[in-house]
């Protein structure tokens, strides 16, 4: 029987309520024209039997993920990445579906390396279209009323984008969910596991596991309704999303949270939930040649951008407040996108080093950092500061660099990172502190900043943030899923997320 819900597919009964929309997709997952499908994996080769016997062993996870290498390189991706690459040595065989992009934003082909044999299917989104950009301004008299044209009908796409549901990633809902039926039959995927921000992925995770009847597994690397990022949108799509978090989190069989502050929003409309911090892997600080710099004094980095509710204004002006020998002493480096706007505020401040390199590799990154006498790290109340911790600050932190965190100290970074003696804390908005901790480094000039490996042994113990062991405890939570076995004593919440 061609069917997804034969008596071979494991996972819980589903209700007995079946929209048209879900009798139209399961109708759609039995017709054998689904192996049409663009879902195209890496190696663009088929699956041989020799193929099949050798993975017949492990269990097979079906990971849901908009961004995946080699686009979009940064922090966003890095977690699935690290997870997929660890779980491979577990006896669960991950196999991506992702977004297939023909852009060159922020691409980094060495991110792909770290996985080679790894399964990835692409499905292009069919709204969110992503055409190779030309780096040429165009700069002809005549052309400009084409270029005014163009940016009106952009406007007038962006201004649909922000209606869609659940997010601007709608447009890949159907062929990701298409791609993913197909893959779960023809695979035999044991259970899905669906990770966003965007929200798009959590959604056909959701349906996916409705209509197959596979277990489903929520990665929450930033809260989604009740994130301010996300929540200030107009009424009709602020309450339906409200309703369809509701949903898949009552569909899952497991939610995991970047942090405790994310899995306590959830606690009371998840079945389970768990925290699993982002991390760092040791094996990128492998062989890592810091990177050159030029300028004297006390060298700042700051791996990040500047845009939107990220501002440099309030540091602009701190760094203003300071006399000119104390400016002297700093140099700055900013290894991220910085708008235009964000430029502008940054290049008006004189008589001080400011380097914006633009975004790099993560490899670039690290030598960067690595290089750096203090790393900086931003964030703001209004990016979800309550809950929200940059995934970039494990690798801070394991590059034993004395820290300048600009923010809360009730946030969820600001309470993290408590515990870690290397940290200084200073309120974003705070003027007078900042431009005080600026003077105070500046003073360092000259001095060793670098933290002893010895040193601090019991503040510096970063296991609980290693990549591989994060991924090793995914493999063992998804294995309690499939048997049933997954409990309140694996998932206390006391447990998992004492840090505070």
């Amino acid at each position: 029987m061609n069917d997804l819900s034969a008596n071979k597919v494991r996972g819980p009964r589903d209700e007995n309520k079946n929209s048209s929309v879900l009798l139209t997709l399961r109708s759609i997952a039995n017709d054998a024209s689904l192996a049409a499908a663009d879902g195209v994996t890496e190696s663009g080769s088929p699956v041989t039997i020799v193929d099949m016997v050798a993975s017949s062993a492990k269990k097979k996870v079906l990971i849901v993920v908009y961004d995946f290498p080699p686009h979009r390189g940064g922090g966003p991706v890095l977690r699935t990445l690290k997870f997929a690459k660890y779980l491979m040595s577990t006896d669960w065989e991950p196999i991506i579906l992702t977004v297939k992009r023909d852009d060159t934003w922020m691409p980094d082909e060495d991110l792909l390396k770290e996985v080679p044999d790894i399964s990835i299917h692409r499905r292009t989104d069919w709204i969110g279209r992503f055409s190779a950009k030309n780096a040429a301004t165009d700069v002809s008299e005549n052309k400009r009323e084409t270029n005014l044209l163009s940016r009106l009908l952009g406007f007038a796409k962006n201004l649909v984008k922000e209606g869609l549901i659940p997010d601007r990633r709608a447009g890949w809902l159907i062929p990701a969910t298409m791609t993913g039926l197909r893959i779960i039959k023809e695979q035999r995927i044991d259970l899905i596991y669906a990770t966003a921000p965007p929200q798009t992925p959590l959604l056909v995770g959701y349906i996916l596991s409705l209509i197959s009847k596979r277990r489903l597994i929520l990665d929450y690397r930033d809260s989604w309704s009740s994130n301010p990022l996300y929540s200030e949108t107009w009424f009709p799509k602020g309450w339906i999303n409200r309703k369809l978090e509701s949903l898949i989190l009552k569909r899952s069989s497991l939610a995991i949270a970047a942090t405790s502050q994310i899995q306590e929003s959830m606690m009371n409309r998840a079945k389970h939930s768990v925290t699993i911090f982002n991390g760092y892997d040791p094996e990128d600080f492998v062989e890592i040649n810091p990177m050159r710099l030029n300028g004297n004094g006390v060298k700042l980095v700051y791996l990040g951008g500047f845009a939107g509710s990220r501002t440099s204004r309030f540091f602009a002006e701190a760094l203003s407040r300071l006399d000119r020998a104390t400016k002297e002493k700093i140099a700055i480096y900013v290894v991220g996108v910085v708008d235009a706007e964000e430029q502008a505020i940054l290049s008006s401040i004189k008589d001080v080093q400011i380097n914006t390199p633009g975004a790099v590799t993560h490899k670039k990154a690290l030598e960067y950092l690595m290089a750096a006498d203090y790393s900086m790290i931003f964030i703001f109340p209004e990016e979800d500061s309550d809950r929200a911790v940059p995934s970039k600050i494990f690798e801070y932190l394991a590059a034993r660099k004395p820290i300048l965190a600009f923010c809360e100290k009730q946030s969820a970074l600001g309470k993290l990172l408590l515990d870690f003696d290397l940290t200084t804390i200073i309120s974003p908005k705070d003027v007078d502190a900042i431009a005080d901790a600026l003077e105070a480094v500046s003073m360092r000039a000259g001095k060793d900043y670098r933290v002893s490996h010895s040193a601090n042994h019991d503040a510096l113990d970063l296991s609980r943030f290693d990549r591989k062991e994060n991924a090793l405890k995914a493999a063992m939570l998804f294995d309690q899923v499939l048997s049933d076995s997954i409990g309140s004593q694996e998932l206390s919440h006391e447990s998992q997320t004492n840090y505070n």
